[in-house]
């Protein structure tokens, strides 16, 4: 009498009901646990990018507000800003600062210079005296802006004479994230 062998498939296929059970519960407790690691970093991913807004808007406002910026606007000759926005740079970990005039002279620029573009998104801030913040998601890499005017007191009227813009990386803040986790 000859033994028949079955194909790997039928003897996969041919196994106890505790051990096709036992296999479902497996693969179910792992998709539940893959399911909730994703929605976890998708939550820390949020809350990371809403950090870095406010953190952008909160230094450019400091920095709008700032005796030394402000007084840079009033002379004529401005002296030089450039170690005072460095040092906020490196504070807060921004990819770039830029302080600019209203007719598009920059006073300021320490950082990134590759990522830095065009002006073209400061023109609400300069216009309307108004704080935002800008994501550049179409574009790689993906920058988050925070911009407020630099609007000087006269006594009896304000003016808006430039604008402050502070930039991170969204990258690079969700791969320090990253370490951070799996630093643990």
């Amino acid at each position: 009498m000859a033994v028949r062998k079955l194909p790997f498939i039928q003897r996969l296929l041919n196994v106890s009901l505790q051990v096709k059970i036992l296999g479902l519960v497996v693969s179910l407790i792992v998709l539940i646990i893959v399911s909730l690691t994703s929605v976890f970093f998708y939550m820390e991913s949020r809350e990371d990018t809403e950090q870095a807004e406010e953190l952008a808007l909160q230094t450019s406002k400091t920095l709008s507000y700032m005796p030394g910026i402000q007084e840079a606007f009033l002379s004529p000759a401005p002296n030089n800003i450039n170690p005072l926005v460095e040092q906020i740079r490196d504070q807060v970990d921004a990819s770039f600062i830029r302080i600019v005039h209203k007719d598009g002279t920059i006073y300021a620029n320490p950082g990134d210079m590759e990522l830095q573009d065009e002006l073209d998104d400061l023109y609400r801030s300069r216009v309307f005296g108004s704080y935002y913040v800008t994501h550049s998601e179409e574009e790689e890499p993906n920058i988050l802006k925070g911009i407020s005017p630099i609007i000087i007191d006269y006594g009896a009227y304000k003016r808006v004479v430039g604008t402050v813009e502070v930039a991170f990386n969204v990258e690079t803040i969700q791969h320090k994230r990253l370490f951070q986790i799996f630093r643990r």
